[in-house]
């Protein structure tokens, strides 16, 4: 509570990732942020069905891929995200590697093992996601 109160709200202007800017805002503050196991909050999915979620995967990696290309000091993003058709080849391992991630990262996860081929399809989904936003900047810059 008291980092909301230093460092702001969150960013509601983003139409995704506020959560992501506020952590950025905090690490240039020089906070580290981690996971706390025993934090509780409260979220209100709005995704009913998982075309919803992958929708939300895909367009939400347009937002995340800014946050990352505006503060890359912040993020220890590998450069690679950045280079659209390299993400694309790469997307089938970083998916991997990102849900083995999050899999490995607590313990309390292995009772959720079984929704591991989902979150796999989301991290792709978030990999062509932000390749199109790469490449569509890319594009507009050019034309402009």
């Amino acid at each position: 509570r008291w980092l909301l109160e230093e460092l702001g709200k969150f960013n509601e202007n983003l139409p995704l990732a506020a959560d992501m800017d506020f952590v950025l805002r905090a690490r240039a503050r020089g906070y580290r942020p981690y996971f706390e196991p025993d934090a509780v909050g409260q979220h209100h999915a709005v995704h009913r069905s998982f075309e919803d979620i992958l929708h939300y995967s895909h367009t939400h990696a347009a937002t995340t891929i800014r946050l990352r290309l505006d503060r890359p000091d912040l993020t220890d993003t590998p450069s690679f995200f950045f280079r659209p058709y390299l993400l694309l080849l790469s997307a089938p391992c970083v998916a991997l590697a990102a849900t083995a991630g999050i899999f490995l990262r607590s313990a309390g996860m292995a009772t959720l093992l079984h929704t591991a081929p989902v979150v796999y399809i989301l991290k792709a989904a978030w990999c062509v996601g932000a390749a199109g936003a790469l490449l569509n900047e890319s594009s507009n810059r050019t034309h402009s």
